[in-house]
């Protein structure tokens, strides 16, 4: 069997670093206002600029906390199910972020 892991929002909480960048300049966003994907629709953020600054969360891959405790446990138990992949559509300017 093949499984694969996403990295923003499945594996990487890069929403929570976005939304440290954006309350600094933007009305306050809470993280339980961010109930879908595009989100950034309804509090009116231009598409690029989200995407842009969600790029730039990653160049400070360190302060991304994981989504959940214990996640190489989680991915090793998953790996005895079957080959696990870490995927993501992050563009390239961010691989070695990614990885890292």
């Amino acid at each position: 069997m093949k499984i694969a892991l996403d990295v923003d929002g499945v594996l990487a909480d890069v929403i929570e670093s976005w939304l440290i960048f954006s309350n600094k300049k933007r009305p306050r966003i809470l993280k339980e206002n961010v109930k879908n994907w595009d989100f950034w629709k309804e509090f009116e953020i231009n598409r690029f600029d989200f995407y842009k600054e969600l790029t730039s969360c990653w160049k400070n891959w360190i302060s991304i906390p994981p989504t959940e405790q214990n996640l190489s446990s989680t991915s090793k138990t998953l790996s005895n199910l079957g080959q696990v992949d870490i995927v993501t559509a992050r563009e390239r300017s961010t691989d070695s972020f990614v990885k890292n």
